[in-house]
């Protein structure tokens, strides 16, 4: 992506993000969701080594209150969009369209394996 191509929607499957700057000028990019602006990440351009990732990939794989600990967290993009499963909630995107499903102890199961291919978790 074009740095410089700030403040424009731009399309990727079925998703509509923004980058801007925000008042420090560091890069802030944003994704439309149910039609609001959310930000997603923010970064710089300072240099940054693999060991500057470490501590956080580790906060975030371990810390109680990180999503990652607390729920089943499951992402499959496919062409027409892609499929979520936070916890027990299935959201499916297709064609820009999205659908939600609050998804049974079993429910769950069977979407892990018949749907997103992976194994039983218990």
């Amino acid at each position: 992506m074009d740095l410089e191509l700030l403040d424009i929607n731009i399309e990727q499957d079925s998703d509509t993000f923004l980058l801007t700057r925000d008042e420090r000028g560091e890069y802030l990019l944003k994704a439309q969701v149910d039609g609001e602006w959310a930000n997603q990440y923010g970064f710089d351009l300072s240099p940054q080594e693999w060991i500057d990732f470490v501590p956080a990939n580790y906060l975030n794989s371990t810390h109680p209150e990180a999503i990652f600990v607390q729920k089943l967290v499951v992402v499959q993009h496919h062409s027409s969009g892609r499929n979520i499963l936070l916890g027990d909630m299935l959201k499916t995107i297709t064609d820009g369209r999205a659908e939600k499903r609050q998804l049974d102890p079993k429910e769950v199961e069977e979407v892990l394996l018949n749907q997103f291919r992976l194994p039983s978790i218990h």
